[in-house]
């Protein structure tokens, strides 16, 4: 049978991981206007730079022509792929599979849905698939960026329903994909150009349309690429998930937007950062016996702190009384312009049952002692 799937899209992911690399100084800091360009064309840009008149496709030049306080960034796709594969390790602590689809999608099996209920008799199929995508969305949030989510069966229903359809989360049926998709654009199918082109000539524009046309007929006039496209439209997709699997230990990184001399905006970019490697260590249930912390300095060079912790833990707040010690204690030769923190030793962490008179803020602190 076809799985039950959560596609989770992070939209214009080039532009969202660009303004997530950016530090600010604090609460209230003014970033410039920010685009992203593709061989000298912008791909995408932000509300600022679009409210200023920064259209995609534009020259840089008719941008910067639009908005001259706009901040140009290239296109890098492997940033982006490693961005996504971050998003995925944090969100295996939700599913039993995670898949990377496409540039900017993330499939979840949406089999064991059912195990959020609070109680036996918490919600039903639906309510509990809708939790699963708003808790998905949640991480994404957590880890810095904003997503949409579609709950369907089969990969490719998911995915096409998740780009092409409105809204924090949308949700169909087991059996009743295909009024939904009926609608969709044929690019929302994945189809080749060609075919596509061919398909636009026969007057052909909708998934509908093209889930009606005989399955010998488009077998004969477009081969298999026509034929898995035809069994997408009518929602027939049974193929199953490719679970990502992570190969190195969680890094996070930023840019200030200007050098820092103080405490306060390193403390600011800190938090962020100690918040996402948590977040995946998290999904993969490990926690951080170690970490490092890398402060970029201007105009070159860095600084390196090595923070040992007393017991493995996947609690930001548990890192960041020692890693603000730590960058109290240091004379820096000059202003910081960029942080990264690694966890570069981990460990399983095993669930643990307090007794009745233990108190978690008790043991957080021993554990800070410990650690000093």
């Amino acid at each position: 049978a076809a799985p039950r799937v959560v596609a989770v899209l992070v939209p214009d992911l080039p532009l969202q991981r660009a303004a997530r690399g950016r530090g600010a100084a604090g609460a209230g800091t003014c970033l410039r206007p920010l685009a992203v360009l593709e061989e000298g064309r912008v791909l995408c840009a932000d509300a600022a730079a679009r409210a200023e008149g920064v259209r995609p496709g534009a020259t840089a030049s008719e941008a910067l022509a639009a908005c001259g306080r706009l901040a140009l960034v290239p296109a890098d796709p492997a940033a982006d792929r490693a961005a996504l594969r971050a998003l995925a390790e944090a969100l295996l602590g939700l599913a039993p599979a995670v898949e990377l689809a496409g540039p900017d999608v993330l499939l979840l099996d949406g089999s064991a849905a059912h195990l959020l209920a609070p109680s036996p008799g918490g919600p039903g199929a639906r309510e509990a698939e809708e939790l699963l995508a708003a808790r998905a969305l949640a991480v994404a949030a957590e880890m810095g960026y904003a997503a949409r989510a579609a709950v369907a069966t089969g990969r490719g229903p998911a995915c096409a329903l998740a780009r092409h359809v409105p809204g924090p989360v949308s949700w169909t049926p087991p059996e009743g994909a295909v009024p939904a998709l009926a609608a969709l654009p044929l690019r929302a199918l994945g189809l080749a150009p060609d075919v596509a082109a061919r398909l636009s000539a026969l007057g052909i524009e909708r998934a509908g349309a093209l889930a009606a046309l005989p399955p010998g007929t488009l077998a004969h006039r477009f081969g298999p690429a026509g034929v898995r496209a035809a069994r997408l439209a009518r929602g027939d997709d049974d193929s199953p998930l490719v679970p990502y699997v992570p190969e190195a230990l969680p890094e996070e990184a930023i840019d200030l937007e200007g050098p820092a001399e103080s405490a306060e905006p390193l403390l600011f970019g800190l938090k962020r950062l100690a918040d996402r490697v948590a977040a995946r260590l998290s999904g993969r249930g490990l926690g951080a016996t170690r970490l490092r912390v890398v402060l970029k300095l201007d105009p070159r060079g860095e600084e390196r702190v090595a923070v040992p912790l007393a017991a493995p833990t996947a609690a930001a707040s548990r890192w960041l009384l020692l890693l603000k010690e730590h960058l109290l204690s240091l004379r820096l030769p000059a202003a910081v312009v960029g942080l990264r923190l690694a966890a570069v030793e981990v460990a399983p962490v095993a669930p643990e049952q307090l007794a009745l008179d233990d108190r978690p803020e008790a043991l957080a602190a021993l554990e800070a002692v410990l650690a000093r």
